[in-house]
């Protein structure tokens, strides 16, 4: 086998930006930046697995509505169809003391784009105490 190809640091993606827009402001409406999805996609959210756009849609409602979200890309590399984001998120509960706030980095995002276009895999993790904290 011959494995040549590497990763090469890339400008942030647009789509990557809007993507994180969605998620932080929980907008998983058609146009919002979960549009870069498959409706097929398989998503992989540390120990869980979730099948589907909008089972994925719903994974993020049920474990962001409580948060507030703020997601920051430091680095992003790229490898033919497959993304990879190396940045963090910084994580309070709504109602909460506003200085009781997680900071999750580094958090890793891996992207692998199908023939169309779409995420059809996206596997995300952070340190394992930020994925406890928030889960």
């Amino acid at each position: 086998m011959n494995f040549t190809k590497k990763l090469i640091k890339v400008e942030t993606p647009a789509w990557m930006l809007d993507l994180f827009k969605a998620l932080d402001a929980l907008d998983t409406s058609d146009n919002s930046g979960f549009k870069i999805f498959d409706e097929n996609i398989t998503m992989q959210f540390g120990a869980n697995t979730v099948q589907g756009l909008d089972n994925v849609k719903q994974f993020f409602i049920k474990l962001d509505t409580p948060l507030i979200t703020k997601h920051f890309v430091a680095e992003v590399f790229k490898c033919d169809q497959v993304y990879l984001m190396n940045g963090g998120a910084e994580i309070s509960k709504k109602g909460g003391n506003p200085d009781e706030k997680i900071q999750a980095a580094p958090v890793f995002n891996l992207f692998w784009f199908n023939k169309e276009g779409k995420v059809i895999k996206y596997v995300t993790d952070a340190p394992p105490e930020a994925m406890d904290r928030a889960n």
